[in-house]
């Protein structure tokens, strides 16, 4: 318990806090390097460098929001965390999929695959657990489907 009387923070929550936050920084520097290199990346590319800026800037300005609710405990942080990494793999997948890129790019997708699974599931893990629903502030209370137990 902290001092104002509520539950410490998991060290697992501090572990996803960091991990939101580095997402959250690099896709900060691909805004800001988008935005300083933007000629030289539109001779480059197929495709608008502001898709990097707008994309790196979201994922940066979401990621800090989900950051400062992580830290303080915040109720919605809770399941927005499941839903931020969801959503990310969702844009890695799409990014690395249809953007064009080298073309050995995919040939350790199966290893991407796994990462991804094992992140999304051990998130899952961790934000069931009775000590990370208490430090969110949600009520965890093992209730038995056998009446006589009580």
């Amino acid at each position: 318990m902290n001092g104002d009387g509520r539950p410490s923070r998991p060290f697992s929550v501090t572990v996803i806090a960091v991990v939101v936050l580095y997402v959250a920084a690099t896709n900060l520097l691909r805004t800001i390097q988008s935005a300083i290199s933007w000629d030289a990346l539109a001779r480059l590319l197929s495709f608008s460098p502001a898709y990097l800026l707008v994309s790196g800037l979201a994922w940066s300005i979401s990621g800090t929001w989900l950051v400062w609710g992580l830290w303080r405990g915040r109720k919605w942080a809770r399941c927005t965390s499941v839903l931020f990494f969801l959503a990310y793999s969702i844009y890695f997948w799409i990014d690395r999929l249809l953007l064009p890129g080298s073309s050995i790019r995919n040939n350790n997708w199966i290893f991407y695959v796994c990462v991804h699974i094992a992140v999304l599931s051990y998130l899952v893990w961790i934000m069931s657990r009775k000590r990370t629903r208490q430090y969110f502030g949600d009520p965890y209370e093992y209730r038995s489907k056998n009446p006589a137990a009580a």
